[in-house]
């Protein structure tokens, strides 16, 4: 029997590296993006996966979502979210209530809702399963110019961990991983004249999470550098 994913973000660069990674591998796929045209995407690319269009900081959304999935494919062997966004370039005084709440929103509520849900259907189904967040460096070594997207990143970091904790009992393990500049094509063009040999290729880190998930190792709580 195949085992299940719930990837959020599977539209982005690195959400559909890992998406065709795991496809190849005879993974079932639950797959989401944030606008409809991104699904619409998805389910071009990826036919047979499962499809969900959702704002993950969304409650209703998640929840339809995870509903679906879980009715049509069965509770998840593993579910990655590598939804986020990012908000730079001011002082910590100079951020808008607005702002704060929107990087929030987005790098830590998102996760939250939607890898708790994960957690409860690998709790109630007694399977045992993988949960990722995606983490970054300024979530653990602060940074001037970047305090809503750093703080909400660093609450992630707490967020994984505290799922790893509790699903320890249970087989389920979670773990956050924080890679560098990726090289993705918004990359390239925001920054045309960087030197790209130091950059994380999405197929690599998808290939590293392949093997985290079909358990070629069992740490959990990690923050992991890729």
């Amino acid at each position: 029997m195949p085992k299940t994913i719930y990837l959020i973000g599977a539209s982005g660069a690195l959400g559909g590296a890992v998406a065709a990674r795991f496809a190849t591998a005879g993974w079932e796929l639950g797959l989401s993006a944030r606008s409809p045209e991104g699904a619409e995407d998805l389910e071009a690319r990826f036919p047979g996966a499962q499809v969900q269009s959702f704002d993950t900081g969304d409650p209703l959304g998640a929840d339809r979502a995870f509903t679906g999935w879980s009715a049509r494919i069965g509770p998840p062997d593993a579910c990655f979210h590598l939804a986020g966004g990012y908000l730079g370039g001011k002082g910590i005084a100079e951020w808008t209530e607005t702002e704060w709440r929107a990087q929030w929103e987005t790098n830590l509520l998102g996760p939250a809702l939607c890898l708790s849900r994960a957690f409860s259907l690998m709790r109630d189904a007694g399977r045992p399963g993988l949960l990722i967040g995606v983490g970054a460096v300024p979530g653990v070594t602060p940074a001037t110019g970047k305090a809503p997207y750093a703080v909400a990143k660093a609450g992630l970091l707490h967020l994984v961990r505290g799922l790893a904790e509790e699903g320890r009992p249970h087989g389920i393990r979670a773990n956050a991983i924080v890679p560098g500049t990726i090289d993705t094509p918004a990359n390239r063009a925001a920054m045309p004249n960087a030197d790209r040999s130091s950059w994380g290729d999405p197929s690599e880190i998808a290939r590293l999470l392949l093997v985290l998930a079909e358990g070629g190792t069992a740490a959990t709580g990690s923050v992991l550098f890729v």
